[in-house]
């Protein structure tokens, strides 16, 4: 054996004692026969016979179905009462897995800022007879706000669109800026 006299002879009977084998035995080792599986027994297995597709990432919490399907999102200021639409815009949609192989560069956007400031909320025994003061001028559901369009009108809060997207300004003393790409 070639083997026997590269290596100490001490090590090898050593190794022999504690059950090595030796290099002729993984060559008479033979392997197992895999049988054919036929369809039937992969559908009893609930393999299934054909291709099913499964999710490429099923571990990963998936964004309900509507918000998807280019639905409005609601949007809040933050806690320095800013809503951002422009960072909005540069941002993936909702649920979409990020692409690793798209150009993530964007050339930087003009930006307009309002600042919206709600005097008051005046909601009369009709629900088409609220209005809401902000900067100063009246608006009521369906008027246009420095491009944005007033939804609804609630006491706590107003409600603006935008090209799919709504937002929701609380009525407080602080003002809130908004962002707007142009």
């Amino acid at each position: 054996m070639l083997l026997s006299s590269a290596i100490n002879p001490h090590l090898f009977s050593s190794l022999l004692a504690l059950g090595a084998a030796g290099p002729g035995v993984f060559l008479e080792t033979p392997l197992p026969n895999p049988r054919p599986i036929s369809s039937e027994e992969l559908s009893s297995r609930g393999e299934g016979g054909s291709a099913k597709r499964r999710p490429a990432v099923p571990d990963l919490p998936q964004a309900p179905t509507s918000e998807i399907k280019g639905a409005d999102r609601i949007v809040v200021p933050n806690s320095d009462g800013v809503i951002d639409l422009a960072a909005l815009d540069a941002a993936d949609p909702p649920g979409a897995l990020p692409n690793p192989f798209v150009v993530r560069y964007r050339p930087p956007t003009t930006v307009r800022e309002v600042t919206l400031t709600i005097g008051g909320v005046l909601i009369s025994a009709g629900a088409g007879d609220a209005c809401v003061i902000v900067n100063g001028d009246i608006y009521s559901p369906g008027d246009s706000l420095d491009g944005l369009t007033v939804a609804s009108i609630a006491p706590d809060a107003i409600e603006l669109r935008t090209d799919g997207v709504r937002m929701q300004i609380p009525v407080a003393d602080a003002p809130v800026r908004l962002r707007l790409p142009r």
